[in-house]
């Protein structure tokens, strides 16, 4: 801190204009850009701006304002302000903040901060140095996992990119039966599967019917409940539908 306020004064003690170097070269940028601007007189201090792009900015030079807002939030006059200044005839050093002059920076930067000497040159006072608290083991299983930044991730989002990136997503693709290679339909609901199936479950009504000749419709459907006869897929079983269709058959009249 020391020889950085001995250096800025240095550097401005070489600066010769009275606004200081940096904003010097902002407001030098913005006095090229003039040329792109039309300005129009409205009256001793309020000018309108045409640029390029054919948009329409007000200036308000007692104010110190323009409508883009950049001479407000900054303090130096922008290149609509300047087109302005130049129509008035004046200089656009004449419109920069007293806090941008070179006097005002000499200012902040005159007091000096004096040098001191190392810490064994230090007057002993004969007070102990202050320790650190004692440490207090938290209860419960300590965490192992370093405490990551805000700017990292965790490691379960971590573990979630490398599942999903190593896993294909189905989505959009046809599937096909694993019966048949048919699309449209998957394994238990093959057409194959459902006719042999039936075929199986009417071979075996058949054999009950030949033993004992069932009574009513109900008897019938108790017969097919206790059967229980399975498709070739291990998780489907006889459907209600196929029940009402049997029930059906088994209630017509028999010539």
């Amino acid at each position: 801190m020391m020889s950085r306020f001995q250096k800025n004064i240095d550097n401005i003690m070489k600066h010769e204009h009275k606004i200081c170097q940096k904003i010097l070269l902002k407001l030098e940028q913005n006095k090229s850009k003039v040329a792109e601007c039309i300005a129009t007189k409205a009256d001793q201090f309020h000018y309108q701006i045409e640029d390029n792009y054919f948009r329409l900015f007000s200036i308000d030079l007692k104010e110190m304002t323009c409508s883009c807002r950049r001479w407000e939030l900054t303090g130096i006059p922008c290149h609509h302000a300047i087109a302005t200044i130049w129509v008035k005839k004046d200089e656009p050093e004449m419109y920069v903040p007293e806090c941008y002059t070179t006097e005002l920076y000499m200012k902040s930067y005159g007091p000096s901060i004096l040098p001191i000497n190392s810490s064994e040159e230090c007057p002993k006072i004969g007070v102990e140095p202050a320790l650190p608290p004692i440490y207090k083991t938290q209860p419960g299983r300590p965490k192992k996992l370093r405490k990551r930044g805000s700017d990292e991730t965790s490691s379960k989002e971590l573990d979630h990119k490398k599942h999903n990136s190593s896993k294909t997503s189905r989505k959009g693709k046809k599937k096909n039966c694993g019966t048949c290679g048919k699309t449209g339909h998957n394994s238990r609901r093959c057409p194959i599967i459902m006719q042999n199936h039936q075929e199986d479950v009417q071979q075996q009504l058949g054999r009950e019917g030949s033993s004992s000749e069932p009574s009513n419709v109900t008897e019938v459907t108790r017969i097919i409940n206790e059967s229980q006869v399975p498709m070739q897929s291990s998780s489907s079983f006889v459907t209600k539908q196929t029940i009402n269709q049997l029930n059906q058959h088994m209630a017509q009249p028999r010539e």
